[in-house]
């Protein structure tokens, strides 16, 4: 489910049913917006939540926005791009206290600005699980590498999850060996590391998770 939004209005979250992502409930609304090559135009899109993304199409012939939450400026964003890329994540907030928000968007340059969506996160304040790198540069002479795991939009309660290594670039068994560990955070935990195994070889390879 997705709302319209139209420039130069301002307009309410709909809800959809929660998703369910490893042992975390959580609920996304979307917006689809379609900016008009109008220096200042604006959007603003209230929800209620604990962290928002903005996901736009980036071009060579697309332009800048700025970007407002809760009525302060925080960010000016660029989507002009040197190839066209769709569903790109340009910007997103950091952790927000619980409650009603509101993020605007600017026209900055009068550009063109394709804004597919703003993603926002709402359970609970439970937050969800990122990794800070998905590549890691593994060099010889067996140097364990060491995975952040973070934990944002909130860190409300203990939660678990599995982390499990999976052959990219680097091969499992040459490059590293495979790892799975089951992963705690204590409630108000925001970060862990999990270090993975590396395997003495002839060059330095890249590990993607």
């Amino acid at each position: 489910m997705a709302t319209l939004l139209d420039w130069n209005t301002t307009q309410t979250q709909q809800q959809i049913q929660p998703e369910q992502l490893g042992t975390m409930n959580l609920k996304v609304f979307v917006a689809l917006l379609c900016g008009p090559t109008k220096k200042d135009a604006k959007v603003s899109y209230t929800f209620t939540g604990t962290k928002a993304y903005v996901v736009s199409t980036v071009d060579p012939g697309h332009g800048e926005m700025s970007v407002y939450v809760d009525g302060q400026k925080v960010a000016d964003v660029q989507t002009k791009n040197a190839s066209r890329k769709r569903s790109q994540k340009v910007f997103e907030t950091g952790d927000l206290a619980p409650g009603q928000h509101t993020i605007t968007l600017v026209n900055k340059t009068g550009e063109p600005i394709a804004t597919e969506g703003i993603y926002t996160l709402n359970n609970d304040s439970k937050g969800m699980f990122e990794l800070e790198s998905t590549n890691y540069e593994v060099e010889k002479k067996e140097k364990p590498v060491t995975v952040k795991i973070k934990r944002v939009g909130g860190s409300k309660g203990a939660a678990t999850v599995r982390f499990i290594t999976e052959p990219g670039t680097g091969v499992h068994g040459k490059v590293y060996q495979d790892t799975t560990q089951d992963v705690t955070f204590k409630d108000g935990e925001t970060e862990k590391t999990v270090t993975i195994p590396t395997i003495d070889f002839y060059r330095t390879s890249r590990l993607c998770l």
